[in-house]
């Protein structure tokens, strides 16, 4: 109870230090926003779609859309076991925009209980193709997912996670950096507003390595559904 406490006021102490902090001290302030549903079709076979869209410079304007949809298979054990695709249209740092096609294949495994939080993980692997180069940039992504029960009666949960990236080649003719490339840290709440409907609200600390390194303070807020 005395760990579940103090992880739950930490998230909320980074949740209320972004709110308050000035946007100069970062190298960028986004709001990050979503939209994710999933639905059963046929046993064991489920359809999960999202679209989420990023405002950067410091909140001014849209600068990253996507749309993902992906089949997975849900094993007794509660393993999900998936695949799907991902468009994406992306402005970048240096001037003007790029649009991704991404398949990739996803592992979500439940790894039991820590007290009476729930440990979980999820691992996606990404095949990356670009409108601005040729070739397919390979990328490993591995989440690792803490949720804290606070109120039963509300379903309130205290929601922590890590995810570092790794970009596995660079294609023939690219600078693409390689090797461990971002990491992103969340800390937020989840909370069910219906058996159907939840909102996820928190603070999502995004810190790129190549060029220097950067960090991106973002807003996340989600709306997820299922049926």
């Amino acid at each position: 109870m005395r760990t579940t406490s103090v992880l739950s006021l930490h998230c909320s102490s980074l949740l209320f230090g972004f709110l308050a902090a000035s946007p100069a001290a970062a190298d960028d302030t986004q709001l990050w926003l979503a939209f994710t549903t999933r639905t059963s079709l046929a046993g064991p076979l489920e359809l999960h779609a999202d679209t989420n869209a990023r405002w950067i410079d410091g909140m001014r304007h849209v600068g990253h859309i996507q749309f993902r949809a992906m089949l997975g298979w849900r094993l007794p054990s509660k393993t999900l076991v998936s695949g799907g695709y991902s468009y994406v249209r992306a402005d970048q740092l240096s001037g003007g925009t790029v649009f991704e096609h991404r398949p990739f294949q996803q592992l979500n495994v439940p790894l039991g209980k820590i007290g009476k939080a729930q440990l979980s993980t999820r691992t996606r692997f990404e095949q990356r193709l670009f409108s601005n180069f040729s070739g397919v940039t390979l990328r490993l992504r591995q989440q690792v997912s803490l949720a804290i029960p606070i109120d039963h009666a509300s379903g309130l949960e205290v929601i922590v996670e890590t995810e570092p990236f790794f970009v596995l080649n660079a294609p023939s003719g690219t600078d693409v950096p390689t090797g461990f490339h971002q990491i992103r840290t969340f800390a937020g709440i989840n909370l069910p507003i219906s058996p159907q409907i939840a909102i996820e609200a928190g603070y999502l600390n995004q810190h790129i390595l190549p060029d220097g390194g950067r960090t991106n303070h973002n807003l996340s807020l989600t709306l997820a559904t299922r049926f």
